[in-house]
C-alpha cells in the first residue's frame, strides 16, 4: 500500500511545486504520515491526510488546477464540434446515440 502512496503522491507533488526542496520536505512528511496510519482507516481518510500535507507545505490547494483547465479546454472544443456534427446530421437524435455509444 505504501508504494501506491508514494507513487500517486509523487505526481502530485511534483505538479504542486517547481520548488525541490519542498518535494524533498513534501516526501518527508509523507514517509512520516504513511509510516503512522492505521490500516484499519478507509482510503478517503488516508488520502486526506497525505494531500492535507502536500498542501501545507507546498501553499498549492489544488495541483491539478493547470491539468483541469487543459482538459476542460479540449473538452469544451470537443462539445462544439459534436454540436455541429449533431445540427448537421438528417437525424439528430440517431447521431447523438451513436456518439454516447462510441464515447462509452
Amino acid at each position: 500500500m505504501p508504494g501506491v502512496f508514494f507513487k500517486t503522491g509523487g505526481k502530485s507533488i511534483k505538479l504542486s511545486t517547481p520548488d525541490f526542496s519542498k518535494r524533498i520536505r513534501v516526501l518527508k512528511e509523507v514517509s512520516g504520515i504513511i509510516a503512522g496510519l492505521d490500516p484499519a482507516d478507509p482510503p478517503p481518510v488516508t488520502a486526506t491526510k497525505v494531500f492535507k500535507s502536500v498542501i501545507e507545505t507546498t501553499g498549492n490547494r489544488d495541483a491539478y488546477s493547470e491539468l483541469t483547465e487543459e482538459s476542460n479546454r479540449g473538452v469544451r472544443k470537443l462539445i462544439k464540434r459534436v454540436r455541429e456534427l449533431v445540427a448537421r446530421s438528417g437525424d439528430s437524435f440517431l447521431i447523438a446515440v451513436k456518439i454516447c455509444l462510441v464515447v462509452i
